[in-house]
């Protein structure tokens, strides 16, 4: 019978290590998908930030094209001006 109580206690035993086992895996799939959860909000964070960095650079793209327009405005008025002051030299 001590036999049979021997195995016994050593099946109890292993079930405890891998009872053990089994939680601490636990542990680390919660930890990952932790982790992944704060991986995902860091990519959607950064996603909203490259679309926000793209809609500032349109936007300077159209400021620099109304500046460039209004510069070339003002040399055809400041041509224009020069023009008109000149028939008025003596």
């Amino acid at each position: 019978m001590s036999v049979g109580v021997g195995h016994a206690q050593e099946a109890n035993d292993s079930i405890k290590q891998i009872r053990g086992g089994s939680q601490e895996a636990v542990v680390r799939v919660e930890e990952i998908a932790v982790a992944i959860r704060q991986q995902g909000a860091a990519t959607d964070n950064i996603a909203k930030q490259i679309e926000r960095i793209a809609a500032m650079s349109e936007e300077n793209h159209t400021a620099a094209a109304n500046g460039a327009q209004a510069a070339e405005s003002l040399d055809g008025l400041s041509t224009e001006m020069r023009r008109i002051i000149s028939a008025y030299r003596l």
